[in-house]
């Protein structure tokens, strides 16, 4: 009698301990340091980085294609990865390939963050900002040009 009680107390031992090292082992699937790739898929990206999980979107704008990742610690990365190969080699040559690391808090990143390039840029460093802070100033001398027209409408950087 006391070996059939001794087995039983083993095998409930044995099943909790399987069933937290599968909790455990879909936890840190979960929260891999890749984090997760949704694609072009915007609201599968905020679910992410609204609570500061790993996440990455890629999107095709008018033929630029932008990137954005999402850290652990809520800091967003924003990246023109290619510039529309319609735009003049000075434009592409200024803001192709540059980021820039944005810091957000939980909850606190919404779709204009996505949206426009310039949305949240007081808290944001890198070489991308720097560029866009340049454009600005650049557009706003070149005002009422079609140019400009067109780089403050692509890149909504108004």
């Amino acid at each position: 009698m006391r070996k059939k009680k001794r087995f039983k107390e083993w095998y409930y031992i044995l099943i909790i301990l399987v069933m937290l090292v599968a909790a455990l082992a879909l936890l840190l699937y979960s929260y891999s340091p890749e984090g997760k790739d949704c694609g072009s898929d915007i609201d599968c990206f905020m679910e992410y980085a609204n609570n500061c999980r790993p996440a990455s979107l890629t999107v095709d704008f008018a033929g630029n294609i932008l990137e954005y990742h999402s850290t652990g610690d809520c800091r967003l990365i924003k990246k023109i990865a290619k510039v529309t190969p319609s735009e003049s080699i000075e434009v592409k040559d200024f803001l192709e390939g540059k980021e820039m690391v944005c810091d957000y808090g939980v909850l606190y990143l919404n779709q204009t963050w996505i949206e426009n390039f310039a949305t949240g840029l007081e808290s944001c460093q890198g070489e991308l900002k720097d560029a866009i802070v340049d454009l600005r100033f650049v557009l706003a001398d070149m005002e009422n040009t079609e140019l400009a027209e067109n780089m403050t409408s692509w890149y909504d950087l108004s």
